[in-house]
């Protein structure tokens, strides 16, 4: 009961400054797969399974779209989120070091653990991150792929990912 008391809050930090709009984005391709909704974005070159109805809010700024897709399931909250840099990225393994301090930061997390991240021929960071004293878990990815950052996350009352946060965070797909 406390987590649906303390994710309003948790959501007010990763959504910020954003703006809500539906599912009908242009952009955005939509298939149900049972309860399960698949977001695919850029016309199909990636996506993710989302585990039930979502927002999608846009933020545009002078070096960067992003785009921040999430759904709420009982006590459960799943974020994927992408930016496109308009400015040549570099260092991908060190950007993701960069952009898991800097989540960890937002949400005033303790970073329990943390690993790499392989998707494909890819590296970034996987982490834990223990939110509000322990009274959440958050479950975190990051990688980034030619232009794109990805993250990707679970928020939970939980200390272990169940099924439903796996299925999620292994349903994201890239092709090149």
């Amino acid at each position: 009961m406390f987590l649906k008391m303390i994710l309003p809050a948790i959501l007010g930090v990763l959504l910020m400054p954003s703006q809500l709009s539906s599912n009908n984005e242009s952009e955005n391709l939509l298939y149900s797969i049972g309860d399960e909704l698949e977001y695919l974005a850029q016309n199909g070159k990636f996506g993710i399974t989302m585990p039930g109805e979502y927002t999608v809010s846009k933020v545009v700024g002078e070096s960067t779209n992003t785009i921040k897709v999430t759904s709420t399931i009982g006590e459960e909250t799943y974020l994927f989120s992408w930016t496109l840099h308009t400015e040549l990225l570099g260092d991908h393994k060190g950007l993701a070091d960069v952009s898991l301090e800097s989540f960890n930061e937002q949400v005033q997390g303790d970073i329990l653990n943390q690993d790499i991240y392989k998707y494909k021929s890819n590296e970034g960071k996987k982490a834990t991150i223990s939110l509000m004293e322990g009274q959440a878990i958050c479950f975190y990815r990051v990688i980034l792929m030619e232009q794109y950052q990805f993250q990707m996350v679970v928020v939970t009352g939980d200390t272990e990912l169940d099924e439903a946060g796996k299925k999620f965070l292994d349903s994201f797909k890239y092709s090149e």
